[in-house]
């Protein structure tokens, strides 16, 4: 989810004709393998289906997922812990490398997160908590 909300985002930032967000993604692309690289083919998928955007952009996403072998999502993956873990590390580097690929000179703080540390929870209390997410998106409903 990290992964997809940075490049949307960074999209729905982004002024008309500005494809920097698209050109980060490429490249993270390229520079990494496993499930960090499937995941992005994925979220560029998901986003030449749902979000408005340039014809040119539209084939950049595709020549690049074309290069990249298909896989099934992360989420619906059969793992065992040592692969979970070896799969997430895969998609934080991806993530981290689309980030560092938008940083400017000029903006070097634009793409970073702060880092919130949380009490430990309570004792008893569950450990997942359930969250509903929704999806912008620029495609006319």
């Amino acid at each position: 989810m990290l992964l997809f909300t940075a490049v949307t985002d960074t999209l729905e930032r982004s002024p008309e004709g500005d494809s920097s967000w698209l050109d980060a993604a490429v490249e993270a692309l390229s520079s990494n393998d496993g499930w960090g690289q499937s995941e992005m083919r994925h979220t560029l998928l998901v986003v030449r289906q749902d979000y408005v955007i340039e014809p040119s952009e539209s084939r950049t996403i595709g020549d690049a997922a074309a290069a990249v072998p298909e896989r099934t999502e992360l989420r619906d993956a059969n793992l065992v812990p040592n692969e979970i873990a070896a799969a997430v590390t895969s998609v934080l580097k991806i993530l981290q490398i689309y980030r560092a690929a938008l940083k400017s000179p000029d903006d070097p703080s634009e793409t970073e997160y702060p880092v919130v540390r949380h009490p430990p929870l309570p004792k008893g209390a569950p450990d997942v908590v359930g969250r509903t997410f929704s999806y912008r998106s620029r495609r006319p409903a």
